[in-house]
């Protein structure tokens, strides 16, 4: 949840570290926002994604089937 409006980067890597998608920084209002990820040509597996929001960062797994 966003207190104001904030730019946000979000990134996704492989399990070697390695950035395999960058979304390009946005401006989102303040509140719940939702990112959709296309996954769709990556190969199944397990996955980080990170979101930086002014000086937060907060990375979570997610895995692609």
């Amino acid at each position: 949840m966003l207190p104001q409006p904030t730019q946000v980067k979000v990134m996704l890597t492989n399990m070697m570290g390695q950035t395999v998608q960058t979304l390009p920084v946005r401006t989102l209002q303040a509140g719940a926002n939702e990112v959709t990820l296309d996954v769709s040509a990556l190969p199944a597996g397990i996955y980080f994604y990170t979101v930086e929001a002014g000086n937060e960062t907060i990375t979570k797994k997610m895995i692609v089937r």
